[in-house]
């Protein structure tokens, strides 16, 4: 139904937007990564902003395929496109972290398919590979950690859920992994498949989305 009113977007061309991600912002804005922009929309009077890449302006959006929308406690947005942008909602300024083979704390790869904020503020970034990198503000130290299973060519599932024991739930191309961060240790699940998508709700259950067999299936964790 809002999609309808895009009109209302002053920088908005007409061209035909996929919307790959939706996030709300803790101060209710709706926040959608789409095929061709980064765009805001305000329900209040309804009014779509488009974000894009600007070559004359190096603190525009870098890439304008947005594939996630994660949220600091800073407030600043992490966008999953060609590399990471940052982007600061006063300045309306983006910064730009991609992989560079001479800094050992830049990231393992530039393809990113999503972004997770713990609780505790830390960020975990998944990369096509078998790469999970973890940013620690606000040193920015990012640390990188290799999937050793042979059968997982790629994690592009994500980093999509941490239960309330702060356990991060990975989708790969080959199953659901977990990841404890205090012992550094990744678990393969039993439910096998590509899985695409990953939630935990508000009573402690794990939906999980399996591609292979157009499946969805659940787990039980424990309540907060």
């Amino acid at each position: 139904h809002y999609l309808n009113v895009m009109e209302k977007s002053a920088n908005w061309d007409g061209s035909p937007l996929w919307i790959l991600s939706v996030f709300e912002d803790e101060e209710g804005i709706i926040w959608l990564g789409a095929s061709d922009a980064l765009v805001e929309f305000n329900r209040n009077d309804k009014s779509f902003t488009l974000y894009q890449h600007d070559p004359d302006d190096p603190q525009s959006l870098a890439d304008n395929y947005v594939n996630s929308i994660s949220e600091d406690l800073r407030g600043n947005l992490w966008i999953a496109t060609n590399g990471i942008d940052i982007f600061n909602k006063h300045t309306k300024k983006f910064s730009h972290h991609t992989h560079n083979p001479s800094d050992p704390n830049s990231l393992s790869d530039n393809n990113v398919s999503n972004i997770l904020v713990e609780k505790s503020g830390t960020i975990w970034i998944a990369t096509d590979g078998r790469s999970i990198n973890k940013y620690v503000q606000p040193n920015q130290y990012v640390k990188k950690y290799f999937l050793d299973s042979v059968v997982v060519t790629n994690t592009w599932g994500g980093i999509q859920a941490e239960d309330n024991d702060g356990k991060i739930w990975i989708g790969t191309n080959n199953g659901l992994m977990s990841f404890d961060p205090v012992k550094e240790i990744f678990k393969e699940e039993p439910l096998k498949g590509d899985i695409g998508g990953v939630l935990l709700d508000k009573e402690g259950t794990l939906w999980i989305k399996n591609w292979t067999d157009e499946k969805f299936y659940f787990k039980k964790i424990k309540k907060p």
